[in-house]
């Protein structure tokens, strides 16, 4: 993560973008809500960035459902925070 935003990227968004899409429904994945929830705000996060507005709500709605179900861990801390920059980023939009 540190690397994507000094600007190194050793995959593709697009690859990224199809991992999450492909195992979105793996059932072990899917009962942590923490990890969900840091994958979902940072999709969020880069088609902001990108200024896909379109895109942007099905994976930031999916962090904000998540968001009421995921405990205060120490690990979900970095999910709780892409969240918040979601939230920034479509205020600044509007």
């Amino acid at each position: 993560e540190l690397l994507l935003y000094a600007g190194f990227s050793f995959k593709s968004f697009k690859e990224c973008l199809e991992f999450i899409q492909h195992n979105e429904k793996n059932c072990i994945l899917m009962s942590q809500n923490s990890i969900m929830l840091g994958l979902y705000s940072s999709l969020a996060i880069w088609f902001a960035r990108l200024e896909q507005w379109g895109n942007f709500k099905e994976p930031f709605e999916k962090a904000r459902r998540l968001l009421r179900r995921t405990s205060a861990s120490f690990f979900s801390t970095s999910g709780f925070c892409r969240f918040l920059e979601c939230e920034v980023l479509l205020l600044r939009k509007h």
